[in-house]
């Protein structure tokens, strides 16, 4: 309400003359000299030992709380409510005709726009955040605004980062620097870096109670704490270490960030991807079985024995010859033929292995044994443990 009572006493009387309080103003330097920004588009410049109004823009009253920046030597307006609405562009002051002009802005997405809010800056950026808005269903009723707005300086252009999780329109702003903002509330203090998207919880230091003015001294690390103190109504000034914030009791961020709207796309063709990879690799899948030999949706004409043969040297890696020749044995046969037929279906299967799978060396070897030479083991070789065979 307090916003609407400056509005109509300035439009009931526009020309009365009143003290200048610029302890509510933003000042600049500017080309070596001193400039102080009112609340609506008033321009007070630094000339002898008065402030003289130097502003010969339209009073039109619809940049009320607005963000207000420098860069370079230009200083910007950005949001601002006017007229049951709130801006969502920029304005620059023009020191050569000492009129407010637009400043040309691009806009990544179209931003809502807020005022009453906060901002911090590194070189090249400028975060605003925490403001109010109109709302849209009710004109004369003012929301928060849960825009997270990033302006870069170099390419000029307006994005919407995020959407504000923090409460922060219910907290008492105590002082800030370019980059971190700091605030505090009946039990906890808070630091915000939105570049880092960051807010550091602590246990509210008791000092904070009555503050007037304040400001943090980040080489000294120390914050400076002017505070009205309660029984005499004087003035205090107060030093609180900042060593405190070395140690947060929690850490959280300040805005949600968007999904990228490509997001999607990218995880269908992803999914895509994936499913035809799976289904190559499910139909080349070599499956040996107690019945048959699959690769490469290939079924191969292999004998039992072959099969019970090659799936125990699979899964023990190695076998005594005698096993072998066990599986391989007829009852009928003398010890010396049934030899014989083991060691001629080993080589057979070893060169229908080697074929299908296309190896530079036969897979099945035979050793001698390193405990009794007149044993032979049977091995698979390197070359062809790296196949991956799946047994049923």
């Amino acid at each position: 309400m307090h916003l609407y009572f400056q509005i109509i006493l300035l439009f009931i009387s526009p020309f009365v003359q009143k003290e200048i309080d610029t302890i509510k103003y933003s000042s600049f330097n500017i080309k070596g000299e001193k400039y102080w920004f009112g609340g609506f588009n008033e321009v007070y410049k630094l000339e002898g030992d008065s402030l003289k109004r130097i502003d010969k823009s339209v009073d039109s009253r619809v940049t009320i709380r607005s963000y207000i920046f420098k860069t370079n030597d230009t200083v910007i307006k950005y949001g601002g409510y006017g007229f049951w609405s709130q801006r969502n562009f920029m304005y620059y002051f023009d020191t050569t005709s000492f009129e407010w002009e637009i400043y040309r802005i691009n806009y990544n997405h179209n931003p809502e726009g807020s005022f009453y809010g906060f901002q911090n800056s590194m070189d090249e950026s400028i975060v605003f955040y925490g403001g109010k808005k109109v709302n849209p269903d009710k004109r004369i009723e003012i929301i928060p605004s849960k825009e997270i707005i990033l302006f870069n300086k170099k390419s000029r252009s307006l994005d919407r980062i995020g959407t504000l999780s923090f409460e922060i329109l219910n907290k008492n702003f105590l002082c800030s620097t370019k980059r971190i903002s700091f605030f505090y509330d009946n039990e906890f203090f808070y630091k915000v870096d939105p570049f880092q998207n960051k807010i550091f919880k602590y246990y509210k230091p008791s000092v904070l109670l009555g503050v007037f003015d304040s400001s943090f001294d980040k080489e000294k690390n120390v914050f400076k704490i002017e505070k009205v103190v309660n029984k005499t109504g004087g003035r205090e000034n107060i030093i609180l270490d900042g060593g405190f914030l070395n140690s947060p009791i929690d850490e959280f961020v300040l805005y949600k960030t968007p999904i990228n709207k490509f997001i999607y796309p990218a995880l269908l063709l992803m999914f895509v991807i994936g499913f035809f990879i799976y289904e190559k690799n499910k139909n080349n899948k070599t499956i040996l079985s107690e019945t048959y030999f699959k690769h490469n949706k290939t079924n191969y004409d292999f004998d039992v024995e072959d099969l019970s043969v090659l799936k125990l040297l699979i899964v023990h890696n190695e076998m005594n010859f005698n096993d072998v020749m066990t599986i391989y044995q007829k009852p009928s046969l003398s010890y010396g033929h049934n030899t014989r037929i083991s060691n001629d279906k080993l080589d057979k299967l070893s060169i229908k292995l080697k074929s299908i799978f296309k190896l530079k060396d036969h897979p099945i070897l035979k050793k001698k044994s390193n405990t009794d030479k007149r044993q032979k083991r049977i091995v698979l070789s390197k070359e062809f443990r790296k196949i991956n065979i799946t047994l049923k």
